[in-house]
């Protein structure tokens, strides 16, 4: 048989996992009152995003020496400069890298030149190139090639 009694109010049994109802918390009173403190930003250093520290690292400065001159620079600011260098010397890598953050980030530039501003002479030009180097025979750029049929149609009257 079991020992156990009536649960009235006045029966009440204090013991493990039961406090007396004087002392137990009030609803929305902490256990800790005093707990642990937040740091400054609300959460503990180690946890930021990996996209955090790498953005925190990118926009750290470093000191350069360019042209006799030391200066402080963004390492992405010293990293797009190097690309740069390398596609001066040649270097296809870093010139398609750079072609493409150009046109997916540079917007538009004060002083571009718009591929509806080019001249019937800039698509000869263009179109020539592109036959001499072997890039045009797939026209990969269906605007280049509508273009040029509607200038050899022009000519022609």
């Amino acid at each position: 048989m079991s020992r156990r009694r009536s649960r009235s109010p006045s029966s009440y049994e204090v013991g493990y996992g039961r406090p007396p109802k004087a002392t137990r918390f009030r609803p929305g009173q902490s256990g800790n009152p005093t707990g642990r403190r937040k740091s400054r930003t609300g959460r503990r250093k180690s946890s930021k995003t990996i996209g955090e520290r790498v953005r925190e690292l990118m926009n750290s400065k470093v000191t350069v020496t360019e042209q006799g001159r030391t200066r402080r620079m963004s390492r992405f600011d010293v990293m797009l400069r190097h690309s740069g260098d390398d596609a001066m010397r040649g270097d296809l890598r870093a010139l398609k890298l750079l072609m493409e953050f150009l046109h997916r980030y540079g917007g538009e530039v004060e002083g571009t030149v718009r591929s509806e501003e080019l001249t019937s002479e800039d698509l000869e030009i263009l179109s020539d190139y592109l036959r001499k180097t072997g890039t045009g025979s797939s026209n990969s750029d269906p605007d280049v090639s509508s273009r040029e049929e509607d200038d050899d149609d022009d000519e022609g009257l």
